[in-house]
């Protein structure tokens, strides 16, 4: 497995679709069970808990349906480093040199068991600050909870899970140590 000059992992667009069309069903669903589950309750906080609601759908459809009409690919393999432009908290370039270690993570809440590929950088701050308020805000939360600011996931790419992390780890094997 030897990467030449630069492997381009394209997004899965159709997954990419079929999640944020989920996310508006699950979003309408959980409103209108708020609606008549809390109808006793008062108008106003009943109307605080579908605002919170329509704002997590819409930055949730924000990080996932801005990368379906980008035409660059989700992830790049480069001899000089890794170009991030997944959905959501992506950092852009992740320079070989910066990188300190590349594990498996394995997210075991009661709502998902998606594995990511987490990546420790030698100057976190370097990657915290990057992107816009709400990429900085949840690789921020990543990083306080799961001490890295980079995770990176399969989900939205071409490319399964396990082909990534031997893809992402041997080209760090091969480039990162030089």
């Amino acid at each position: 497995m030897t990467v030449e000059k630069e492997t381009a992992i394209s997004f899965d667009k159709k997954n990419m679709a079929s999640r944020c069309v989920g996310q508006v069903v699950l979003s309408i669903l959980l409103a209108l069970f708020i609606e008549f589950a809390f109808a006793d309750m008062h108008d106003m906080v009943v109307s605080v808990i579908l605002t919170l609601v329509l704002f997590t759908t819409v930055s949730a459809l924000i990080f996932n349906s801005s990368k379906l009409f980008d035409n660059k690919p989700g992830l790049v393999i480069t001899p000089s480093g890794i170009i991030d432009n997944t959905p959501g908290a992506s950092v852009g370039k992740i320079e070989w040199a910066d990188i300190r270690r590349i594990y498996v993570s394995k997210n075991s809440s009661r709502f998902s068991t998606t594995p990511f590929l987490a990546i420790d950088v030698q100057d976190p701050q370097k990657y915290l600050g990057r992107g816009n308020f709400l990429a900085r805000t949840f690789r921020r939360l990543n990083y306080s909870l799961l001490r890295s600011p980079i995770f990176i996931s399969d989900v939205s790419l071409q490319i399964s899970f396990d082909e990534m992390v031997k893809l992402v780890q041997h080209s760090y094997q091969t480039y990162g140590h030089a």
